[in-house]
């Protein structure tokens, strides 16, 4: 069952009439609140400047409107300085809409601000990544929803719980094998140790480890990470970052590289980034689940898991796992997986539907090509695995995600029958949130 609740979907004073920094920004809403349309139910955008008179003189709006049901528009507008600009559209059947709006100059080129010496966002405050950092357009990239409860994911593989049987199976042959040596905590009352535990496939888990000092159960926490390979810095103190005194945490790489702590070193990191160029989109490896990159990534989430399961500090009930992105998919593929994980909460969760844009015309993302095999690790076909006993938390889907669209999260959601929730974000993309007096969320819950 799906619960809006009116008190918790809201707006920040959406066109307020000032912004932080004295920046320009470009707000957009819908007429009613973005996920409540119905089918056929016309879809009003209104797109409002905020300090557009600081804008160059010429200054014009290059829109573009698309939507899982196939439509595709495209303006190019002189820019309203005191009047909202709007856009309507229908759906007739359920779906996300999509409008991307930006400010551009004479010459065609996005208008780009110059921040505090480059070091600030729009809302004033000092980016949290590299995309709040880049992001210096005056842009809006959102959308609405057409009856989005009642999207719906293509048919499984017939073998899932077959493969995933086989799969853990093999896991269990390998010994727990762990490695690990302390590093220099700078937070009291918590020991800092780098580790190392033997998994099936290519490569080992790895990571940081960190655990409380004084006698006690403690709850668990795996941190899973985004697409890349952040490798470590040869520069950077371990322990360097506050650990909670009251939580067991486990922060592992996706890959298993080795660590500079048991011997890896420069040349290594160059060559693996070499060799780990696009992981995860070879056609090749995905034509069989059991040669795809994520197969080894998979299974070294459930290790770390079955790690934390057997130290004596854990409480025993309380173990939670958190990524976003690539990390919101291993967070699914936890949850799913282990029955001991008590709470997952992922947010811009990629990879989810995989065959919805070439099977079901939706508009897709950024993500590997799609192939039958891929289908053993979508997290839709994972959420329907999740345990009445566990609690998926969906943190944020960015209405301008594509990248992580909407509509596959919300599959996702849907798929869910255990406790849940899941937070739109209005004017969100993968990496950006808007700022906080421009912001509307709109948060569902349901079982």
């Amino acid at each position: 069952m799906r619960k809006l609740t009116p008190a918790v979907c809201f707006a920040f004073a959406l066109f307020a009439a000032a912004a932080t920094q004295a920046s320009v920004c470009l707000v957009g809403k819908t007429d009613k609140a973005p996920l409540s349309y119905k089918c056929g139910e016309k879809i009003v955008f209104s797109l409002k400047l905020v300090n557009g008179r600081e804008l160059p003189e010429g200054s014009r709006l290059r829109w573009r409107l698309s939507s899982d049901a196939g439509e595709r528009r495209d303006g190019n507008e002189s820019l309203p300085i005191d009047a909202p600009f709007k856009v309507e559209t229908t759906m007739a059947k359920p779906g996300f809409v999509r409008l991307e709006a930006v400010v551009i100059g004479k010459d065609g080129k996005d208008i780009l601000q110059n921040f505090a010496d480059n070091e600030l966002t729009p809302d004033g405050k000092r980016p949290m990544n590299r995309w709040e950092k880049g992001e210096r357009r005056v842009f809006f990239d959102g959308g609405a929803a057409v009856e989005p409860e009642q999207l719906k994911s293509l048919p499984e593989p017939k073998d899932f719980d077959a493969f995933w049987a086989r799969e853990l199976a093999r896991l269990a042959t390998v010994p727990m094998k762990v490695r690990k040596v302390e590093a220099k905590s700078c937070t009291p009352d918590v020991k800092i140790y780098i580790v190392e535990i033997a998994c099936a496939g290519k490569r080992p888990v790895t990571g940081e480890l960190s655990i409380p000092t004084k006698p006690g159960k403690y709850p668990a926490l795996l941190e899973v990470d985004g697409y890349g390979i952040y490798v470590p810095d040869p520069n950077h103190e371990r322990g360097a970052m506050w650990r909670p005194s009251d939580k067991i945490i486990l922060h592992i790489n996706a890959h298993g590289f080795n660590m500079p702590e048991f011997g890896a070193d420069a040349a290594y990191y160059e060559a693996l980034k070499k060799e780990l160029k696009d992981y995860a989109f070879d056609k090749k490896e995905n034509a069989n689940p059991e040669t795809a990159y994520w197969n080894g990534m998979a299974l070294r989430v459930v290790r770390a898991l079955q790690f934390l399961e057997q130290l004596t500090a854990w409480n025993g009930k309380d173990l939670e796992v958190h990524g976003g992105s690539q990390g919101g998919l291993q967070t699914m593929w936890a949850v799913a997986l282990d029955p001991k994980v008590s709470r997952a909460t992922p947010y811009v969760t990629w990879c989810c539907d995989l065959a919805s844009r070439e099977k079901q015309g939706r508009m897709g993302g950024w993500r590997p090509e799609w192939q039958d095999a891929l289908g053993y690790y979508d997290p839709v076909n994972m959420a329907k695995r999740v345990r009445r006993t566990q609690r998926v938390d969906i943190e944020r889907v960015g209405l301008g995600d594509y990248i992580a669209p909407p509509s596959t999260v919300q599959v996702l959601y849907n798929n869910l029958k255990c406790p849940k929730s899941i937070k739109f974000v209005q004017g969100s993309n993968h990496g950006y949130v808007p700022p906080e007096e421009f912001r509307e969320e709109c948060v569902f819950t349901g079982k």
